[in-house]
Formats: structure tokens, sequence, C-alpha cells
């Protein structure tokens, strides 16, 4: 039998010298070692312990016969096949299906993140690797475990702000058939931040029919919803391996719940500070279109507003490129908004009628920092030494 994995039956005759973890004095030469052998009771058959051999089952012999025999040990093993084998060969076999599933599933909540506009640190799946499926099923106790393990598959979505969860919900539980959803974020302990997180169990829903996803509809997998401070957290804990407190040594608890207090807050302040930013740009959109924008201060917020306001139709630049135009301004002059829109707009009818031969779509800062080289030939200069320099790079 090729199979590294054995359940035997042994009579308790004699097994004073079993403990949690392995058996001792079954080595050769009558020496005492710790086997690769793990313990747990059966109830189904009371008076019996059962073990799963963790070793190659050549060792067997080797390992186990002294003591065996000389203790009076009955071996029996199991009548039945062996079902661990059965469980890597199946496992084996839909390995390439779970993969599948594992990338339909990311690719698909890419494209409705971004088709929504929800801004996201990362989608990542990964499918359940075979030693850690087998340690579950035993740790769990499963009878039919490829039903029973719904995380076999499993994807995390990574997002930036803690309002974004919500919107992320809705869209997996309009995008997949939810079975159960777990919120560890709401109903979690007080003192749980950094296993906060919300888990759903989903198939593919009736969104996903055709030959590309034949065989993995019925399948289940996991999704989980986290923030990227939540992440950041579980990660260090992880790697610290601290599931709980007891796991902290106790000099170090005051310091990990004041950390993980930081890091919630953190979580909730970067959400205050999104709603602000909203609400400002909210602010400069309305003074822009009321006329009433001259002593408006130049920020990032009060920039994007003006660009929607006077290149309605045309793409809106990266937060980023629109961050770096804004630090340009205070060197041409510019510290108002009022005095801005009053230049752009001098030159809204020159750059549109630029923007009407060339063939791909402009994004409204090119004509916003076109419309500003016209009215200063310094930064006209500048910004061609700028397209120069990157179309050199290779």
């Amino acid at each position: 039998m090729a199979s590294a994995d054995l359940l035997i039956t042994l009579g308790l005759t004699a097994l004073g010298e079993v403990f949690a973890g392995g058996i001792a004095g079954l080595g050769p030469h009558g020496t005492r070692q710790n086997t690769s052998i793990s313990s747990r009771e059966m109830p189904a058959r009371p008076g019996q312990l059962v073990l799963r051999d963790l070793v190659s089952l050549k060792a067997l012999p080797i390992e186990l016969a002294t003591g065996i025999a000389g203790r009076g040990l009955v071996l029996m093993v199991d009548d039945g096949v062996d079902k661990v084998a059965q469980l890597r060969d199946r496992y084996g076999a839909e390995k390439t299906a779970y993969d599948r599933l594992c990338g339909e599933a990311i690719f698909s909540m890419k494209s409705e993140l971004s088709g929504a506009g929800i801004k996201f640190h990362s989608v990542t799946g990964r499918v359940k690797d075979l030693e850690g499926f087998l340690e579950k099923i035993e740790r769990k106790n499963y009878d039919d475990p490829f039903v029973q393990t719904q995380d076999l598959v499993g994807i995390r979505i990574v997002c930036l702000f803690l309002s974004d969860i919500q919107k992320i919900e809705t869209i997996v539980a309009n995008m997949f058939d939810v079975i159960s959803k777990d919120d560890h974020i709401e109903s979690g302990p007080v003192d749980s931040f950094g296993y906060m997180s919300v888990h759903y169990v989903c198939k593919l829903g009736s969104r996903h029919v055709g030959a590309r996803y034949s065989g993995l509809t019925e399948q289940a997998f996991e999704v989980q919803i986290r923030t990227i401070v939540m992440d950041a957290w579980a990660n260090i804990s992880h790697q610290l391996a601290y599931k709980g407190e007891l796991s902290v040594p106790e000099g170090l608890r005051r310091d990990f719940h004041a950390l993980s207090g930081l890091f919630y807050v953190a979580d909730q302040h970067f959400e205050l500070f999104s709603k602000h930013a909203q609400d400002a740009q909210a602010s400069a959109k309305a003074a822009i279109e009321t006329n009433e924008a001259q002593d408006l201060d130049i920020n990032l917020e009060s920039v994007i507003a003006l660009l929607r306001e006077i290149y309605p139709n045309h793409t809106q630049a990266p937060r980023k490129a629109v961050a770096e135009f804004v630090e340009e301004l205070p060197l041409l002059g510019y510290d108002k908004i009022g005095r801005l829109a009053l230049v752009l707009m001098s030159q809204r009818d020159r750059v549109l009628e630029i923007d009407k031969d060339i063939q791909t779509s402009v994004v409204d800062l090119i004509l916003a920092q076109a419309s500003l080289g016209f009215a200063h030939p310094e930064y006209h200069a500048t910004l061609m030494e700028r397209v120069k320099r990157n179309t050199a790079q290779p």
C-alpha cells in the first residue's frame, strides 16, 4: 500500500504510554521518542482509540512493531478503503477546476468594482492546499469534506474605506448566489479588531452561464471583505501567530490592545477623511456653478470640481495626476480658483478646437495644462520638455 495515511485501531490493553501528540517508547532499540502520530477518540467505537498515521506506511512496522508486540496491543487495519487516499485523488482530479473558479471569481469582482467606480487595494484568491484541506477535515471531523469545506476556494477583497464594504457587499449579493454571511465587523467582540472582516459563502450565480463556467457553478467558495487597515493588522498578527489574547505574552497584552485600538482609530479617521474630501469637492462644485468661487482656495478638491465644470464631456484625470498639477499652480501665481477659472475659460475654445483633431480621448487635465501653456510660455516650455523626456524613456 503506497498511501502515507492509515487508520489503525489499537485495543486499549496496556495503553499506559499513549499521550497527546504521539506514542512514547516505540522507537527502534527501545528508545523513547515521539512519533508523528496524532490521536483522537472515536465516539462510535467506545473503548478504542483511533490513530491517524502521518508517517509513511513503509516506516510503520519499524516504528511501531516493537512497542506493539511488547505491550500486547492488537493492530487492526480499518476494513474500509483508504479514505485519505481517496481525498487526495479527488482533490488532485478537481484542482484545475478549483483554480478556474478562483480565477473567475477574482475576474468578476475586479470587473464589477471597476464598473462601479469603487477603488480597491487588491482582489486576491487562493485554493486551499492539500495539507491544509486534510488538516481541516481532521480538525472539524467532516463526513462530507468536499461539501462541508466551503472555503476550499476563497477570494479576498481589500478595500480602502469602511464605507466601501457595504457597497462591495451589494455587488457580491447581486453577482453571486449567497449561501451564508458571517459579519465579524458588526457582530465580533469589541477586542477583535485583527479578525474583523465580512465573510460570505457563495456559488456562481445566474450571471455566470455558458461553457466557460462548466463544472464550476455548484462549488461553493468564500468571499472575504475587509479594509486595508484591517488587512494590515491581520497580516501582522498572523505573522506573530497570535490567535487570541491567551497567545499574547502577558507583558505585551496592554501594548497589543493599545496598538489594535490605534489601527481601529486609523480606519475610522481614514473614513472621516474620505467623507470630508467628498464634502469639500461638493462645496467647491456648488460655489463654481453659482459663480461664487472667486476667493475659493486652490486645493485638490476645488481643482477637480473646476475641471469637471469646464470640461464636463472629457475623461477625468486620476486624482494623483491632478494633485501633481495642483502643486505646480502656486509657481505660476495661482492661489485662488477664481483666477485659474478665468484663464482656463479664456483658452477653452482654443484647446477644444485642437481636441477635435485628436483621435483619442483627451483627459480634462491635459486640456487645462494646454490652456496654461498658452497663457504662460514658460509653462509651455516645461510641458514640452516633460513630453520629450517621457517619450525618450524606454
